[in-house]
C-alpha cells in the first residue's frame, strides 16, 4: 500500500496501481480471489476481489481492526483492541474469541497487541503479541 493503492507486481513487469478506498490499512491477507483489507482508519475490514476490482465492506462492525486472516472455510479472523474476533462466511455474525475476559480465565497477563494473526486450520490460530514479543497458539471448537 503507498497513498491507499494497492501495488500489483511481477518479475519482469512495471508496477500495476490499483485504488483503494482505506485510511491506515494495517492488515492484509490473500484468500482464493479475495483481498481482505483491515481499514484501520475508517473501522472497518474491505473485501477486494482481484479478478473483477470490485471492493465491499465486511458488515463486522469492527472498530479499528489490525490483523486479519481467513480460513480454509471462509471464517474470517480479526484483531482490534485487545481482542480477537470471527465472522462466519455465511453469516453476518461477529463473535469475540478472546478478550480481556476470556484472557483472565487462564492467568494470563493484560493481552496487548495482537499485531498478526495466521489460521493453520478451522479452530485452529495462531497470534502475536507485538508489545509483549510473545507468540500464542489458540484452538477452539467454536467452527462449523
Amino acid at each position: 500500500f503507498l497513498n491507499n493503492f494497492i501495488y500489483q507486481m511481477f518479475p519482469g513487469d512495471p508496477a500495476i496501481r490499483v485504488p483503494v478506498d482505506c485510511d491506515k490499512p494495517y492488515g492484509v491477507f490473500l484468500h482464493r480471489e479475495n483481498l481482505y483489507i483491515t481499514d484501520y482508519g475508517n473501522n472497518r475490514l474491505v473485501r477486494y476481489d482481484v479478478n473483477s476490482g470490485a471492493q465491499s465492506r465486511l458488515d463486522t462492525g469492527a472498530i479499528a481492526p489490525i490483523a486479519v486472516t481467513v480460513d480454509g472455510n471462509g471464517t474470517v479472523y480479526f484483531s482490534e483492541n485487545r481482542k480477537l474476533c470471527m465472522c462466519r462466511k455465511q453469516e453476518c455474525f461477529v463473535e469475540t474469541i478472546v478478550d480481556k475476559t476470556v484472557w483472565s480465565r487462564y492467568g494470563l497477563e493484560k493481552l496487548c497487541h495482537i499485531g498478526a494473526v495466521a489460521s493453520l486450520s478451522p479452530g485452529h490460530l495462531v497470534f502475536t503479541d507485538t508489545i509483549k514479543n510473545c507468540v500464542y497458539e489458540l484452538k477452539f471448537d467454536k467452527v462449523r
